[in-house]
């Protein structure tokens, strides 16, 4: 196995990964939102779990709560940083790398007895 193999069965695998990361948490956020309320304050988020959005079966402590905030912001953080920084680089790879070598132009001449579609609005 050569060098070039390793790095694409690499870049695969971390293709698959990413996209059951993604699709994880599309089913989780779709599927799985409920609510808590926790001292008077009433705290929505998601995660797989069994039970109903309104009485989930289960509670999170003070510190869970303070661990799902910390991960929904980096979550939010890293799609920015993904849309500021790596989306461009992106947009500037693909017009750089694929160019319009020729562009080829022709007058088509069509002669046709057939009329146009007419449309009457009353």
């Amino acid at each position: 196995m050569q060098m070039g193999d390793i790095k694409n069965i690499s870049r695969r695998l971390f293709a698959a990964f990413m996209l059951l990361i993604f699709m994880e948490h599309i089913v989780s956020a779709t599927l799985f939102a409920h609510q808590h309320t926790i001292d008077g304050q009433t705290i929505t988020h998601s995660h797989i779990h069994f039970g109903t959005s309104q009485s989930p079966n289960h509670t999170h402590t003070i510190q869970q709560i303070n661990l799902i905030a910390a991960l929904s912001t980096i979550k939010v953080v890293v799609a920015a940083i993904a849309m500021v920084f790596i989306a461009p680089l992106h947009v500037v790879v693909l017009l750089t790398r694929y160019t319009i070598r020729k562009v080829e132009t022709r007058v088509l001449r069509l002669f046709s007895l057939r009329a146009p579609p007419a449309v009457a609005l009353y």
